[in-house]
């Protein structure tokens, strides 16, 4: 017995067949398609690879690789300083992104004569250090020429032809080395606070001897070019100096006839004449 397949069966198995034939031939031209256009590209990046490459090395060297350093706010020595540091870092690792701060930061960190510094990166290639130097106040000779800041401490050697207008600060040979921190702190103090208030004294010389400084100063120089000497105690030598400032004047007017100044009694300021003393509270 013949079974008859129904219609509806049939149009169905027919369609199947139909849509497994499209999908086969959309799979195939996929496949096609996908296979002419790696070809394509690998064809283009075969060509314009080198181009692109340069382009973008182009644009890498023009953004990113270091041109220049900038040093803000250094004087002559600092500057020469940080750059001869710098300098051979940048041609190790000149681009800008990857170029590492952390080792100039402590460079920095551990010079004496900066009170800050501050690092940046600017576009393009452009390595910018802005520092802040610590004001010099006086300069010591001792087994060369080096710069003090307001608190004493030895910040740096002074170089070769360098002008600065301070006072400079000697020793005498008796001065135990471990106690010259102290001495250096207060000759720091005495000229600090003189700068502070007017009448100045314009120290020219401050000279470490034992448990007293002895100072100099410009305003009195003589008829003979001299300059008498002004004798301050280490203890208590604010007091001294706030005094002795409002005595100034009228010691300027008499500096043909002074042969020193004692300030080193806790009690009164002695002014020694030629011919007579003058003594003062205070």
């Amino acid at each position: 017995m013949v079974r008859r397949v129904p219609i509806n069966e049939r149009i169905v198995k027919t369609k199947r067949k139909k849509r497994g034939r499209k999908l086969i031939l959309i799979f195939l031209v996929t496949v096609f398609l996908i296979s002419v256009t790696t070809m394509t590209v690998i064809q283009t990046i075969k060509y314009l690879g080198p181009v692109f490459s340069k382009g973008i090395s182009s644009f890498s060297d023009k953004f990113f690789k270091i041109k220049e350093i900038a040093i803000i706010g250094a004087g002559e020595y600092g500057e020469k300083e940080i750059r001869e540091f710098v300098t051979p870092m940048v041609k190790v690792n000149p681009n800008l992104l990857t170029f590492p701060l952390s080792q100039i930061r402590i460079f920095l960190a551990t010079r004496p004569y900066l009170n800050m510094a501050e690092l940046r990166k600017e576009l393009p290639g452009r390595l910018v250090i802005s520092v802040k130097e610590k004001k010099t106040v006086a300069i010591l000779i001792k087994d060369g020429f080096f710069h003090i800041d307001e608190n004493g401490n030895i910040i740096r050697p002074m170089y070769s032809g360098e002008n600065i207008d301070v006072p400079v600060v000697t020793i005498d040979e008796n001065i135990k080395e471990e106690e010259i921190g102290e001495y250096l702190k207060t000759v720091a103090f005495i000229i600090s606070l003189d700068s502070k208030s007017a009448p100045n004294l314009s120290f020219s010389e401050l000279r470490i001897a034992k448990n007293e400084i002895i100072a100099r100063s410009l305003d009195l120089k003589n008829e003979n070019n001299t300059i008498p000497p002004i004798y301050f105690p280490v203890n208590y030598a604010e007091k001294k100096l706030l005094h002795i400032k409002k005595l100034w004047p009228e010691l300027v007017k008499k500096k043909n006839q002074i042969d020193y100044i004692d300030n080193r009694f806790k009690k009164g300021i002695v002014v020694k004449l030629k011919t007579t003393e003058e003594h003062y509270d205070g």
